[in-house]
């Protein structure tokens, strides 16, 4: 795989949307970085926790009065540019979607490009350029493996193909989950980042609320009729369960947006209230995807150890692992002071997945070598838990849905 130094997108916006996920749903709950008021590890909206901003109904120290609601003022005006990209964003997965329903169904690497091109800004213009190179890789494995059967196996065979319900190349990486999962930081977060770099207005964190994917009613609903949680918020809504008093990372992240959004209004006298809660947004927007990471690692184990296991276990068990990696090697070769785990770190993971950042992926292996394989997947979660620091009975919660 190609290595590349990262560049960071002009200040345009973006924002991008996932498609469903099958195992289900993820996790909940977890300690953030909170926001004055937004509840840190263990603590609730009202009073000061965790490292950040003045959370909901609370006051920074700048003085003025944070809402319990986002100010949704002008928000569709703010967000039209996101608005077009989620289109586009769509627009580009669809026919690795269709692919995936239908043999007859053979996108071009040219095809493809070309969405991933399109328009202004263009998907590949909001990515770091490392992994818009592996997104290049990645789509023409796809024209290569679309309308092809697969199956696990030692060898592999020559070319990837349909299995179960998802196309993975010949070693048996989930290669759309591996694009759209993978710009979930290297496209989405980056762009947050971008728009926050400097001095960021209220527009701006309208914006990057849109590419969290969040709404300023906040539903708390990937299934709201109106304004679904997406993206980034959708996990966050099921690292959250909110029959808990105890508030999880959905609503750790809508408190310090309220308060982002809130000072960044008021102005310069504000400003250090806003970095804070920017800076509580990012990180806690990092620990959700990686928390997801550790929902999948434990879904995968389920799949992939049933005894014995049909070809919609392994071929599920296969996703989780594809859904694993990109969220984590979407992280690669960010600013390294945009985000808390390493790309030391990051190898780790990928290498523990079978999906290095450079060399021949060995995913397949955890179909044909379950017994030796599955056991890395307790190492990953074990070193996210030592990364962010999450408690025992956060790594539990991430196990479940919600």
């Amino acid at each position: 795989m190609r290595l590349a130094t990262v560049v960071f997108a002009p200040i345009l916006t973006l924002a991008v949307a996932c498609g469903g996920d099958d195992p289900a749903q993820s996790t909940s709950g977890g300690g953030g970085s909170g926001a004055l008021g937004g509840g840190g590890s263990g603590g609730s909206t009202g009073g000061t926790a965790g490292g950040g901003a003045a959370g909901s109904g609370g006051s920074p120290s700048c003085g003025v009065q944070i809402p319990d609601n986002y100010p949704a003022t002008d928000f569709d005006t703010n967000t039209a540019v996101e608005a077009d990209v989620i289109t586009r964003f769509k627009a580009f997965l669809q026919p690795m979607k269709d692919a995936e329903l239908a043999a007859t169904t053979k996108p071009t690497a040219a095809q493809l490009t070309a969405l991933f091109d399109a328009g202004t800004p263009s998907l590949r213009s909001l990515t770091t350029s490392y992994y818009a190179g592996e997104i290049d890789g990645l789509i023409s494995e796809f024209e290569k493996a679309a309308g092809n059967t697969w199956k696990p196996a030692e060898p592999p065979p020559a070319t990837g193909g349909i299995y179960s319900k998802w196309i993975f190349d010949a070693r048996g990486r989930d290669l759309r989950q591996a694009i759209e999962k993978g710009m979930f930081g290297a496209t989405h977060y980056l762009h947050a980042v971008t728009l926050t770099e400097s001095g960021p207005d209220a527009k701006a964190i309208d914006r990057v609320l849109a590419i969290y994917g969040a709404h300023p009613s906040f539903p708390h609903d990937d299934k709201d009729p109106t304004h679904p949680d997406q993206f980034t918020a959708q996990y966050a809504k099921r690292r959250d369960d909110k029959t808990d008093t105890n508030p999880g990372f959905y609503r750790k992240l809508k408190a310090s947006f309220i308060a982002a959004r809130t000072t960044a209004a008021a102005g310069a006298d504000c400003a250090a209230d806003r970095d804070a809660a920017v800076a509580a947004i990012k990180l806690d927007w990092e620990r959700v995807l990686f928390a997801t990471v550790v929902f999948y690692a434990s879904d995968a184990t389920k799949k992939l150890t049933v005894d014995p296991p049909t070809d919609a276990d392994v071929g599920a068990g296969l996703h989780s692992l594809g859904e694993m990696a990109g969220f984590v090697h979407g992280f690669r070769q960010l600013g390294a002071t945009q985000r808390k785990i390493t790309d030391a770190e990051l190898d780790e993971l990928l290498g523990l997945l079978g999906a290095p950042a450079a060399g021949d992926a060995t995913s397949y292996k955890f179909a044909t070598d379950t017994a030796i394989e599955i056991g890395k997947l307790a190492q990953v979660s074990a070193k996210i838990k030592a990364v962010y620091g999450f408690s025992d009975a956060e790594m539990e919660t991430f196990k479940v849905a919600y």
